[in-house]
C-alpha cells in the first residue's frame, strides 16, 4: 500500500503524521506539529483564533506539500472540536479545500471518542475502564469494557476552552468540570477502574509527571503509574 498520510487539525496544534504500511505494523516515518491555537478566544467569540487561522492555513499547504513529496498514497484530513464548534469553521474548511485540492472531514465529539478508543484497543486489547482524550477543545469519553467500547461522550473540556470559561480560576473550573461529567451518567460505572489517558495535554502532564517523579523511563507512551 505504500505510505499513508493523516493531517490532524485540533483545537491546539495541526500534526501531519506519515505511515509506512508495507510491514505489518504501521511505522510512522514522519511526524511534525505546529501550535495554532485555532480554540483561543472560542469560548467568548464562537469564532477560531484569526491569527491561528492564518497559521493553519500555511502549515495545511505545507503539510500536503510534504505529503505529496514523500510520495503518499492515500492522505486523510480530519478536524476536531475547534472546527465542528465555531460558526466560521465551514468557511475556514471551505478554504483549506480550496487551496489544497483536498477534502476535510469534520469529526463529531463520538467519531473522536471512537477513534481514541481504537487506537487504545489495537495496543491493549482487553482495556477495562475509562479512555479519556484530553485536547485543546475536547475532552472526549470512552467506556471499555472486555476489550470493546461500550459507551461514548464528549464535552467541551479541552484545556484553552476550559482556562478561558473559568477565567483562570480553578474553583470555577472545577464547578464547570463537575456539570458537565454530571450529564453522562454511565461515568458510575468505571469508578475504582483503569483510566487509559490520551491527547496532546495529557502528554504534556505525562511529562511533567515523568520530570517530577524522577520516573526512571523517559518515555511517555505506555507510562503507568500503578504502584507509585
Amino acid at each position: 500500500m505504500g505510505r499513508l498520510g493523516i493531517i490532524d487539525i485540533g483545537s491546539n496544534t495541526v500534526r501531519l503524521v506519515v505511515y509506512n504500511v508495507e510491514s505489518r505494523l504501521p511505522i510512522p516515518m514522519f511526524n511534525e506539529k505546529a501550535t495554532c491555537r485555532l480554540s483561543a478566544g472560542l469560548a467568548e467569540s464562537g469564532k477560531l483564533n484569526p491569527e491561528g487561522v492564518s497559521f493553519a492555513i500555511r502549515c495545511i499547504e505545507r503539510f500536503v506539500h510534504l505529503a505529496h513529496a514523500m510520495e503518499v498514497t492515500g492522505l486523510s484530513l480530519v478536524a476536531t472540536a475547534a472546527v465542528r464548534t465555531a460558526t466560521d469553521g465551514p468557511a475556514f474548511i471551505a478554504t483549506i479545500e480550496d487551496r489544497c485540492n483536498v477534502h476535510v472531514e469534520v469529526l463529531s465529539g463520538e467519531d473522536e471518542a471512537h477513534l481514541a478508543s481504537i487506537g487504545i484497543l489495537y495496543g491493549t486489547p482487553h482495556a477495562e475502564g475509562l479512555l479519556c482524550d484530553l485536547g485543546g477543545g475536547s475532552l472526549d469519553l470512552v467506556l471499555l469494557d472486555g476489550g470493546q467500547s461500550r459507551h461514548y461522550g464528549s464535552v467541551p473540556l479541552g484545556h484553552i476552552v476550559l482556562h478561558e470559561m473559568s477565567g483562570g480560576k480553578i474553583k470555577k473550573a472545577k464547578k464547570i468540570i463537575d456539570q458537565a461529567l454530571d450529564d453522562i451518567p454511565w461515568l458510575d460505572d468505571v469508578t475504582g477502574r483503569t483510566l487509559y489517558a490520551v491527547g496532546g495535554s495529557i502528554r504534556a502532564l505525562a511529562k511533567l509527571y515523568i520530570r517530577q517523579s524522577r520516573y526512571p523511563i523517559q518515555i511517555v507512551d505506555g507510562l503507568s503509574t500503578r504502584g507509585r
